[in-house]
């Protein structure tokens, strides 16, 4: 049998060290993980759509399509808006698309692109993706936040995934931690035409974080959607570049 030679004095205060390292090691990792977390703030966040067009009609420009996108969830404060097939400012026009960057009731900016393209086809998917993001140095107009619209794509208008289109906002103290894809969703709709649309949805929500950090949303949200035919909608009969 082997006994310690260590006295127990010895070995209760290497003990306590040990045990007192341990501790400081658990604290530094916490501290270090609280930090990370605090680090951690949302830069961008991205909203992926579709719209499943039964019947456009070229003539009446019909349907139209509003989105929205708010980093503060309410209409009376900063939000963009997105118009899909039509333009109302400064007067109104039939086509294209159009950002806006409104606080209330008030327009504060606007662009227009794509001027003359209306949605024609019958079965058509307009699929395209809204976005926000924070800029961290004023480099574009002197703006604090950046309204994206991309990957535009339909039977209609062709394949317009190479044309990105931003408009600038200003924004105090930018931020997106207020920002629900929820709101998005519940603010957005068939304008004119609703009649004409089976379906409008958001198929996928992607938040981007400082650290590089992405989470992504694939709940499907529906802000227009027809009980008729829900359950019968065949996505297959609805194409979304031109054959």
């Amino acid at each position: 049998m082997v006994t310690s030679t260590i006295p127990k004095t010895l070995r209760g205060l290497c003990a306590r060290r040990v045990g007192l390292l341990l501790t400081g090691l658990c604290l530094a990792s916490a501290s270090n993980s609280l930090q990370a977390e605090e680090e951690r703030t949302l830069i961008k966040v991205e909203e992926d759509w579709e719209a499943l067009i039964t019947e456009a009609d070229e003539d009446s420009c019909s349907p139209q399509i509003i989105n929205v996108i708010s980093p503060v969830q309410t209409l009376s404060g900063l939000y963009g808006m997105v118009e899909l097939n039509h333009n109302s400012f400064p007067t109104f026009n039939e086509g294209g698309i159009q950002l806006q960057g409104r606080t209330g009731e008030d327009l504060n900016w606007a662009r227009s692109f794509a001027y003359d393209r209306r949605l024609r086809h019958s079965y058509d998917r307009l699929q395209y993706t809204v976005g926000l993001r924070v800029l961290q140095e004023e480099y574009f107009d002197n703006a604090d936040l950046l309204l994206i619209v991309k990957k535009v794509a339909s039977k209609s208008w062709g394949n317009l995934n190479n044309d990105v289109m931003v408009l600038g906002l200003r924004m105090e103290d930018a931020t997106l931690d207020d920002y629900s894809p929820e709101f998005s969703v519940a603010s957005s709709s068939v304008h004119v035409g609703a009649h004409r649309v089976a379906s409008m949805y958001m198929k996928e929500c992607r938040r981007y974080y400082s650290n590089g950090d992405v989470e992504t949303d694939t709940t499907v949200r529906y802000a227009k959607r027809y009980v008729e035919v829900e359950g019968a909608i065949m996505l297959d009969y609805y194409s979304s570049v031109l054959e």
